[in-house]
Parts: structure tokens; C-alpha cells; sequence
């Protein structure tokens, strides 16, 4: 945005992959969009300066320094997500954040333990479906004594950190979020890997998996639910669980707006 507004002229990285991983893309920055934008652009490592180019093309080292660079972030991707699978499936919890109702391991690295506070919690969410209860009704029970929401109950136990950055006591408990916490098969002492992964390489976007693709790891962990009550839980979801009556319509903006 600087560099458009014109605030900023000159670009500086380590090497052109610090700029961007896809080497079309790249191209098109140095012999488009910079000089469009009258931008000076410096790779240190690579010992580029777009000064050295003007009113010429970059010249093919330079297109074969960026085939290379993302044919090593492809090779290194894919050796990443080989060695996350591996620790999947041998049980070691690769998340960021613990789920609701653990916490990690004070002693031993890759492990979850129940965080009894917000078990208890979970606890009572999973005995009330097992009493007939819907996840609105659940969500409203929660909210009426005033229990912490999963992303308000991170933030009271982690206030430094940006995730949930709109958790407050006024969202309260949402059924989504009730639903979300009794369709959760950690709560079983399993470890379940796999159920998203990243759409391409040049994107953040994760795409779900179909469930048979999904790494799971029995044992993982204490559980917080029995197998038995959680698939009797999943069962009377499936009983409740009604098609919309609703017709489909398709709108002709969707996706654009």
C-alpha cells in the first residue's frame, strides 16, 4: 500500500523469495509492477538492483533464480507436512493452541492434559445432549449462569495473546459452539490429525478433508468423555438433525460481494 501511495520507492529483501514464492508472479512484479509503480527493488543476496535494468528485461539468471527458489519452498513444504504426519501418527499433538478443555503437558512435549476447569464444562454439555438437550438449549443454559465462552475462557487464561480478539462475556455461548465442542473426538483420549489441509502452496486457505483421510491416534491422552456417551451423543445429533425445508436459491453475486 506504501509503495502504491508512492509514501515508499525503493524495496529492499534478503533474496527474491523474501518478496515472493511464485516465480510467474515474481516476474511480473519486476517487469511490471515496479516500474508501473517507478519502485526501486534490491535482492542483497541474489545482487539484483532494478536500477541495473532500467528500459531492459531482467535476463534469464534472473528467471532461473525464482524457478529455483520456489521449487525449493515446494520441496521444503512438502518435507514439513511428511514430518507433521509422522508425529500424528505416532500420537503427539502438533497444535498451536490446546483445545478447549485441555491444556499441553506441563512435562512432556507434544502431549495434551485435562484442564479440569473447562472439563467440567465440557462434562456438562455432553450429559445434557445425553438428556435431550439441543445446542441452543445448552448455549442458553450457559450463558444464563454465566459460564465463560471457549474464546473468552482463552483470553482469562492467556491475556497477552491476539486469538479470539472479539471473545467477550456479551457473544456468550453460540449453539455453532456447542455443537462444535460434542462433535469433538479428542475428547476421547484420541488425537485427530488431518482435517484440514492448506488449499495450495501459495495459499493460508485450508480446505476440509473427507473423514476418511483423517489421522487418528487412540490413547492419546486422558479423556474427558467416555466413547461410548460421545458416540450415543453423535447419534441423537443424527436423530435431530433435520433437512431444511427452505429452496435453495442461488444468488447472483455470492461469492463476489
Amino acid at each position: 500500500q506504501e509503495l502504491r501511495s508512492g509514501a515508499v520507492n525503493v524495496l529492499i529483501t534478503k533474496d527474491f523469495s523474501r518478496c515472493h514464492r511464485d516465480y510467474t508472479q515474481m516476474g511480473n512484479y519486476l517487469e511490471c509492477v515496479f516500474p508501473f509503480l517507478n519502485v526501486r527493488y534490491i535482492s542483497i543476496n541474489d545482487g539484483y538492483d532494478s536500477d541495473d535494468y532500467k528500459g531492459t528485461t531482467s535476463g534469464m539468471d534472473v528467471v532461473l533464480r525464482n524457478i529455483i527458489y520456489e521449487s525449493y519452498s515446494k520441496d521444503l513444504s512438502i518435507k514439513t507436512r511428511t514430518a507433521k504426519i509422522i508425529m500424528m501418527k505416532q500420537g503427539k499433538y502438533i497444535g498451536s493452541f490446546a483445545p478447549y478443555g485441555f491444556q499441553f503437558h506441563p512435562t512432556i512435549r507434544n502431549r495434551l492434559a485435562i484442564d479440569e476447569e473447562s472439563a467440567a464444562v465440557v462434562r456438562r454439555i455432553f450429559a445434557a445432549a445425553l438428556d435431550g438437550m439441543g445446542g441452543l438449549s445448552i448455549a442458553r443454559m450457559l450463558n444464563d449462569e454465566k459460564i465463560p465462552s471457549p474464546g473468552e475462557y482463552f483470553r482469562m487464561k492467556h491475556p497477552g495473546s491476539n486469538r479470539f480478539p472479539k471473545a467477550s462475556g456479551k457473544n456468550g455461548w453460540l449453539p455453532g459452539a456447542v455443537l462444535s465442542i460434542l462433535h469433538q473426538y479428542e475428547y476421547t483420549g484420541a488425537i485427530v490429525g488431518g482435517k484440514r489441509v492448506k488449499a495450495s502452496l501459495h495459499e493460508k486457505r485450508t480446505v476440509a478433508q473427507d473423514t476418511s483421510d483423517w489421522i487418528i491416534f487412540e490413547n492419546a491422552h486422558d479423556a474427558i468423555i467416555s466413547k461410548e456417551d460421545f458416540d450415543r451423543v453423535q447419534e441423537i445429533i443424527r436423530q435431530h438433525s433435520r433437512p431444511s425445508r427452505g429452496q435453495a436459491h442461488e444468488y447472483p453475486l455470492k461469492g463476489i460481494l
